[in-house]
C-alpha cells in the first residue's frame, strides 16, 4: 500500500468514481469501496486544513484506511515520519458518539502505534458538529482547533510513503498468555469489542448466579479464546478463588503465570483424579476443553455441583488431535450442559496471507491469486535423513519446530500438546507421503498405525500457531510438493 496526497484525493467530486481513484493512488492489494460519508469527511477535513494554511506538499504521506492484517485493526488516517520520530493519527466520524468512546479509540490506537514512535499526535474529527478532539499529555480528551492540527502537518517533514506493513510485526501487539506471559501480566493488550462484550456479559451472569453454572466460550483458532479466559481470571480473582485447567502440557510459562496471578492456580487437566482436588475453587476455567477426558469432566461437574460454583469452558470442537478425543465428542457434551454459549468470531490473530494459505492447504478449491505468499517457505527433501539435516538451519533462524510424526528424530521439536494455546512468530513443520489430496482437492492423511493420532488435525494445530511465517519441509512426496507449490503460483 502507498501513501496518498490527501488534497489530491479529495478533489474528486464524483462519488461513484472516488473509490477507484483512491485505489489507484494507494495501490491497494485488495480494492476498497469507500462510503459516501467517508468521502465527505475526507473532503471537509482537507478543506479545513487548507484554509488553516497547510501547503500542498504537506498533504503528502497519508495512509488512508490502513488495516493491520494480523488483527484487522483499522486506522482512518496515518502519517509516519521517515525517521520514526513522530506519528500522526486522525480518526474520522460523520456523526457524534460518546466522548468516552472517542477517547478509548485514540488511546487504543496509541497502543498499536507506540512501537513505532513515542511521539504520537492523536485527533478525531466529527463532521456533524465540526469538532476536532485530541489527547493531552495525560491522555484526557480535549477539544482543539484546526490551526493546531495544521501546524503539525506543516512541520511534519519527510514521511514514510510505502511498505507500511513492514512497520507492524505480530510480536508488537499480539499477546498470548502462554507465549508472552510478561506482556499479559503487565496488561499490555486490549480486548476486541466482541471480547469486551462477552466479558461484561459473563461477569454479569456470574454475579447474578447462585450456581451451579456452566458457560461455554467457543471460536476458531485466532479469535482470542485463551486471552479472554485468562483476562477473566485476572479480573474475577479479586473476589474469587480460581483454577485454570489446561488441557495440554503445562509449560514453564504457565508456572510463571500462576506464580504472578494472586488467587489463581493453573493445573493440568490430566492430573485431576477426583472432585476433591477442585473443591476449594469458586470458579473453574477450562482451556481447550474439547480435549478433556470424560473422567475429568465428571470431576469438574461434581465439584461445581457440591460447591454450587461455576465453570467456564473454552473449546473448539474442530481442534481435536487424537482419535480418542474425536470419539468422546466432549465439546458437544459441554454445549449441552452450558447455560449460555459465547461464540467469538472476530479474528485477532489473522495474518491474511497465512490464513489464506492455510485455508487452501486443506482445500485446494479455496485457492486465490490475491497473495504472493511471501510468508510461506516450501522446501523439498528427498528423504528422511535430508529433512532432518535441514531442521537446524531453520531453527537457528528462529523457527519453532512442531512435529508429531514419530519417524523423525527431532529432539528440539514441540508436540501438538505442548503448543496448545500458544503462538510463535515462525513455525516449521514436516509433511511426507502420509498426506495427500483426494479427488475433490481436500487434504487427507493416512491413519496412525496405533490408532491414536489424527495427523491432519495435528497439522492444522501446528500451522495455526504461526503468526508471521510458516515453513513446510516436504519429505519424499513429489505429488504433494507439486500441489503445495501450485498454491503459491500467482497466476492461474
Amino acid at each position: 500500500m502507498r501513501a496518498v496526497n490527501l488534497y489530491f484525493l479529495t478533489q474528486s467530486e464524483d462519488e461513484a468514481a472516488f473509490s477507484a481513484y483512491e485505489n489507484i493512488l494507494s495501490m491497494r492489494r485488495e480494492p476498497k469501496q469507500i462510503k459516501i460519508h467517508e468521502q465527505n469527511c475526507l473532503r471537509r477535513l482537507a478543506g479545513h486544513l487548507s484554509s488553516a494554511g497547510v501547503p500542498l506538499e504537506a498533504f503528502d504521506g497519508f495512509f488512508f484506511s490502513y488495516v493491520i492484517e494480523h488483527i484487522s485493526k483499522e486506522f482512518d488516517l496515518l502519517k509516519i515520519a521517515a525517521d520514526r520520530s513522530q506519528v500522526l493519527n486522525i480518526e474520522l466520524k460523520s456523526q457524534m458518539t460518546s466522548l468516552d468512546r472517542i477517547r478509548r479509540q485514540l488511546v487504543q490506537n496509541r497502543y498499536y502505534l507506540r512501537h513505532i514512535s513515542g511521539h504520537i499526535h492523536s485527533f478525531t474529527y466529527v463532521t456533524e458538529t465540526e469538532t476536532l478532539y485530541t489527547l493531552d499529555d495525560k491522555e484526557d480528551l480535549i477539544i482543539t482547533d484546526f490551526p493546531e492540527l495544521a501546524g503539525i502537518c506543516r512541520d511534519f517533514g519527510p514521511c514514510v510513503t510505502e511498505d507500511i506493513d513492514t512497520l507492524f510485526s505480530a510480536a508488537d501487539f499480539l499477546i498470548s498468555p502462554g507465549t508472552t506471559p510478561d506482556k499479559f501480566l503487565s496488561r499490555s493488550y486490549f480486548l476486541t469489542t466482541q471480547q469486551n462484550d462477552f466479558k461484561s456479559r459473563i461477569c454479569e451472569r456470574l454475579s447474578s448466579s447462585c450456581g451451579p453454572l456452566y458457560l461455554c466460550l467457543t471460536g476458531s483458532p485466532g479469535t482470542g479464546k485463551t486471552l479472554l479466559l485468562y483476562d477473566l481470571a485476572v479480573t474475577l480473582s479479586r473476589a474469587m478463588r480460581i483454577c485454570i485447567l489446561h488441557c495440554g502440557t503445562i509449560t514453564e510459562n504457565h508456572h510463571y503465570l500462576a506464580g504472578h496471578m494472586p488467587h489463581v492456580d493453573i493445573r493440568q487437566t490430566s492430573d485431576i483424579e477426583s472432585s476433591s482436588q477442585l473443591s476449594g475453587y469458586d470458579l473453574i476455567l477450562v482451556d481447550e476443553a474439547q480435549r478433556m477426558t470424560e473422567e475429568a469432566l465428571a470431576c469438574i461437574r461434581e465439584a461445581v455441583a457440591k460447591r454450587r460454583s461455576a465453570c467456564i469452558f473454552s473449546c473448539d470442537h474442530r481442534q481435536v488431535l487424537y482419535a480418542g478425543e474425536d470419539r468422546r465428542r466432549i465439546a458437544d457434551r459441554i454445549q449441552e450442559i452450558s447455560a449460555e454459549l459465547y461464540r467469538l468470531s472476530d479474528k485477532i490473530r489473522a495474518n491474511k496471507e497465512l490464513a489464506s494459505f492455510t485455508l487452501t492447504l486443506f482445500d485446494l478449491t479455496k485457492r486465490t491469486y490475491l497473495y504472493d505468499y511471501d510468508c510461506i517457505t516450501l522446501i523439498y527433501a528427498r528423504d528422511k535423513k535430508t529433512a532432518e539435516s535441514f531442521i537446524p538451519y531453520f531453527t537457528a533462524k528462529g523457527c519453532v519446530l512442531i512435529n508429531d510424526l514419530p519417524e523423525y528424530s527431532c529432539p528440539e521439536a514441540q508436540s501438538g500438546d505442548n503448543v496448545i494455546g500458544r503462538e510463535f512468530e515462525h513455525v516449521l513443520m514436516l509433511m511426507d507421503d502420509r498426506f495427500y489430496y483426494d479427488s475433490e482437492g481436500n487434504l487427507q492423511a493416512a491413519d496412525d498405525p496405533e490408532g491414536r493420532k489424527l495427523y491432519r488435525e495435528l497439522l492444522f494445530q501446528g500451522v495455526s500457531r504461526a503468526r508471521e511465517t510458516l515453513c513446510l519441509i516436504v519429505v519424499d512426496a513429489p505429488e504433494l510438493f507439486a500441489a503445495l507449490t501450485s498454491i503459491r503460483v500467482r497466476h492461474g
